[in-house]
């Protein structure tokens, strides 16, 4: 009957796409297995894997690159011009996400190290770089990291900061040997999940992932060197943020974590992610919709946490719980107080809030 026929039809089709997933896959690692026999590390995708020819759409060859300045920066670098020509300019105005770049100048210094995930076009890291000994930038989204490739290679050719650069086009999650699936062509219009997404097969793409505590060892990110961790991977930190309770606490030197978080965290997530902070004597909310609004309209959703102190010691029983962590807000954890009582006595003169008493979180 009819039915039985659609199921068949069904079955068919399903069986073309795992068949797809599994060429697809094999082909990934395979050519990942040659570039590390050869010693080069895991390539970049080609252009024209997942998304063919549309990754060619973010950039404009026909354009010379340019030289910008961003905030806080020790020098100029050159970047290829992609097809965002706003962005550059906004970013070195300050229009963009200024308070990353303050993050930036207070916790990237000589002597030590930064980890950028989700680097998007690798301005962060080409700003960072200038001053860390090392600047490590993690960008799986087949579209960005070709330009974050391009704008790398071009300040190697130019300035002697940059050899210090490495680009890893390896996701970081929870675990090693982890396949993620990458949706979307556009840049940083990427969704990571963790099943094919059935209905878009011809923009989606295969990466494989990779624990923390491995990038890490595997860049020669050394324990004992203050280290910058800035994570902005689109949901992906309720994956990665518990399974870091055991290396944060184990590590000789707690890294500094400057992290985006996105309204993907149930209870059990934020539970988890929690007890990782608490392992941090000060924290900050950098930017959130608390810091942009009046005091009344957010509530108990971010008790405790910039608004309440300029920089939150804990003292005592003062502990995050699931319940205050802010879905939509930046976050800030360190052992370096003074940075943090910077950027928040700066936002505080930003929105005009009253400056509260420090140290005073009763969470």
């Amino acid at each position: 009957g009819r039915r039985p026929r659609q199921r068949i039809a069904n079955l068919e089709q399903q069986l073309q796409f795992e068949t797809a997933l599994c060429e697809k896959q094999v082909s990934f690692l395979k050519a990942a297995l040659e570039e590390l026999h050869s010693g080069s590390g895991v390539p970049v995708p080609p252009a024209g894997q997942g998304c063919g020819s549309r990754i060619d759409e973010n950039f404009m060859p026909s354009r010379p690159p340019r030289s910008v300045r961003m905030p806080f920066s020790d020098g100029e670098f050159e970047v290829g011009v992609d097809k965002d020509q706003n962005f550059w300019v906004d970013a070195a105005t300050g229009r963009w996400e200024p308070e990353t770049f303050k993050v930036l100048n207070q916790h990237v210094y000589s002597g030590s190290n930064y980890l950028g995930l989700g680097e998007l076009t690798g301005v962060l890291g080409l700003v960072a770089a200038q001053r860390a000994d090392k600047a490590v930038l993690v960008e799986p989204d087949h579209a960005s990291v070709h330009i974050t490739w391009d704008n790398v290679n071009r300040n190697k050719r130019l300035y002697p900061w940059a050899q210090s650069i490495t680009v890893e086009t390896r996701c970081v999650l929870d675990e090693d040997d982890r396949v993620m699936y990458f949706m979307g062509c556009d840049l940083g219009g990427s969704t990571v999940m963790p099943r094919v997404p059935w209905s878009t097969a011809s923009e989606w793409y295969p990466v494989m992932c990779m624990s923390l505590p491995t990038i890490t060892a595997e860049h020669s990110l050394s324990p004992s060197k203050p280290l910058l961790i800035k994570i902005d991977i689109e949901g992906g930190e309720a994956i990665l943020l518990p399974s870091l309770r055991e290396w944060v606490s184990s590590v000789e030197v707690k890294p500094t974590i400057f992290v985006s978080m996105h309204s993907q965290s149930d209870g059990w997530q934020k539970e988890a992610i929690a007890n990782v902070l608490n392992q941090y004597p000060y924290y900050a909310i950098i930017r959130g919709p608390k810091l942009d609004t009046d005091a009344s309209v957010i509530g108990d959703a971010v008790n405790g946490l910039c608004e309440k102190g300029v920089l939150l010691r804990r003292n005592g029983g003062s502990r995050f719980n699931w319940e205050n962590i802010c879905e939509t807000c930046d976050y800030l954890v360190t052992t370096n107080a003074t940075g943090s009582e910077a950027l928040c006595a700066e936002e505080y003169a930003r929105t005009g809030i009253p400056l509260p008493t420090a140290g005073k979180s009763e969470l």
